[in-house]
Protein backbone atom coordinates (compact mmCIF):
# COMPACT_ATOMS: atom_id res chain seq x y z
CA UNK A 1 0.00 0.00 0.00
CA UNK A 2 1.58 3.50 -1.14
CA UNK A 3 0.54 6.22 0.96
CA UNK A 4 2.43 9.84 0.46
CA UNK A 5 2.00 13.08 2.58
CA UNK A 6 2.58 16.22 0.97
CA UNK A 7 1.26 19.95 1.07
CA UNK A 8 -1.24 21.47 -0.92
CA UNK A 9 -0.76 25.20 -1.76
CA UNK A 10 -3.32 25.87 -4.25
CA UNK A 11 -7.08 26.52 -4.40
CA UNK A 12 -9.85 27.36 -2.38
CA UNK A 13 -10.69 26.60 1.49
CA UNK A 14 -8.43 27.15 3.90
CA UNK A 15 -7.84 23.17 5.08
CA UNK A 16 -5.97 23.06 1.50
CA UNK A 17 -3.23 24.77 2.83
CA UNK A 18 -2.76 21.98 5.49
CA UNK A 19 -1.02 18.72 4.94
CA UNK A 20 -2.83 15.85 3.74
CA UNK A 21 -2.32 12.21 3.84
CA UNK A 22 -2.97 10.41 0.69
CA UNK A 23 -3.96 6.98 0.63
CA UNK A 24 -4.51 4.58 -2.24
CA UNK A 25 -6.68 1.47 -0.44
CA UNK A 26 -9.33 0.29 -0.39
CA UNK A 27 -10.13 3.33 -1.86
CA UNK A 28 -8.48 6.89 -3.06
CA UNK A 29 -8.79 9.24 -0.01
CA UNK A 30 -6.93 12.13 1.18
CA UNK A 31 -7.18 12.65 4.87
CA UNK A 32 -6.26 16.23 6.06
CA UNK A 33 -5.07 17.34 9.79
CA UNK A 34 -7.02 20.63 10.25
CA UNK A 35 -6.60 22.80 13.26
CA UNK A 36 -8.62 25.44 14.89
CA UNK A 37 -6.81 29.34 14.43
CA UNK A 38 -7.70 30.22 17.58
CA UNK A 39 -7.36 26.96 19.95
CA UNK A 40 -6.01 24.15 20.63
CA UNK A 41 -8.83 22.18 18.48
CA UNK A 42 -7.22 19.19 16.11
CA UNK A 43 -9.10 16.81 13.92
CA UNK A 44 -8.37 14.59 10.88
CA UNK A 45 -11.24 14.70 7.66
CA UNK A 46 -11.21 11.59 4.89
CA UNK A 47 -12.27 12.83 1.86
CA UNK A 48 -12.92 10.87 -1.27
CA UNK A 49 -10.71 11.63 -4.33
CA UNK A 50 -13.24 12.21 -6.41
CA UNK A 51 -14.84 14.68 -4.53
CA UNK A 52 -11.70 16.46 -3.67
CA UNK A 53 -11.46 17.18 -7.39
CA UNK A 54 -15.28 18.29 -7.69
CA UNK A 55 -14.59 20.57 -4.84
CA UNK A 56 -11.58 22.23 -6.84
CA UNK A 57 -13.96 22.91 -10.03
CA UNK A 58 -16.53 24.80 -8.27
CA UNK A 59 -18.35 22.36 -6.58
CA UNK A 60 -19.95 23.85 -3.49
CA UNK A 61 -18.72 22.09 0.34
CA UNK A 62 -21.77 21.22 1.30
CA UNK A 63 -22.30 19.16 -1.92
CA UNK A 64 -18.79 18.10 -2.24
CA UNK A 65 -18.69 16.41 0.76
CA UNK A 66 -22.37 15.99 2.01
CA UNK A 67 -20.64 13.30 4.48
CA UNK A 68 -19.04 15.78 6.42
CA UNK A 69 -20.82 17.84 8.92
CA UNK A 70 -21.27 21.75 8.91
CA UNK A 71 -18.89 22.42 12.13
CA UNK A 72 -16.23 20.82 10.30
CA UNK A 73 -17.01 22.37 6.80
CA UNK A 74 -16.63 25.48 8.74
CA UNK A 75 -13.49 24.56 10.20
CA UNK A 76 -12.52 23.23 6.78
CA UNK A 77 -13.07 26.94 5.05
CA UNK A 78 -12.16 29.60 7.52
CA UNK A 79 -10.23 27.39 10.01
CA UNK A 80 -12.00 28.03 13.07
CA UNK A 81 -14.00 25.47 14.96
CA UNK A 82 -17.48 25.60 16.57
CA UNK A 83 -16.84 26.66 19.90
CA UNK A 84 -14.54 29.39 18.55
CA UNK A 85 -17.51 30.65 15.75
CA UNK A 86 -19.90 29.91 19.28
CA UNK A 87 -17.71 32.26 22.03
CA UNK A 88 -17.52 35.02 18.97
CA UNK A 89 -20.95 34.97 17.53
CA UNK A 90 -23.30 33.13 20.16
CA UNK A 91 -25.44 30.08 19.50
CA UNK A 92 -27.02 29.79 16.13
Amino acid sequence: MKIETVELKSGNGDFLNHKYTEVYQPEHRYIFDLECNQCDYKTKVSLKSQDLFNYHQGEYIQNAFPYIDQATRSLMIDGTCHECWKKWFGAE
